[in-house]
């Protein structure tokens, strides 16, 4: 039993030495997206809160097809703007910045539809839109 107590404590203070082929100790920059994915949800969201108005991430939401041929994709944009969806007379717009009148009137303007304004993160919308 005293010899096994030994063992055990010559393993606990020895450092295991690194295999060929291991991943580094750098990190990675799977994390570091994921990381700035998270900054751009938690700004988004944000956003929405202090404007009072929805918080969509478009690339995670359902997409209507018919609310996406009602603007241009070269209006969209240049808005950095994505439609998501149609409700009665109403567009919802993914956008980036929420709050700028004059993007909001010319997407009515040019769809001939109220439109209702919706926080989205960056990098979403940028996926959106490519």
């Amino acid at each position: 039993m005293e010899e096994n107590k030994e063992g055990l404590k010559t393993l606990a203070t020895t450092q295991p030495k690194k295999a060929r082929g291991t991943f580094s100790d750098r990190p990675s920059k799977v994390s570091s997206i994921q990381a700035q994915s998270d900054a751009d949800t938690k700004i988004a969201k944000t956003i929405a809160r202090k404007l009072k108005v929805p918080f969509v991430n478009p690339m995670r939401t359902k997409v209507e097809p018919a609310a996406v041929a009602m603007l241009e994709p070269a209006m969209a944009f240049r808005r950095q703007a994505v439609p998501i969806r149609l409700i009665n007379e109403t567009l919802v717009v993914a956008m980036l910045a929420p709050d700028q009148p004059v993007a909001i009137k010319s997407i009515e303007i040019l769809t001939g539809l109220k439109v209702q304004p919706a926080a989205a993160p960056k990098n979403a919308l940028s996926a959106a839109l490519k």
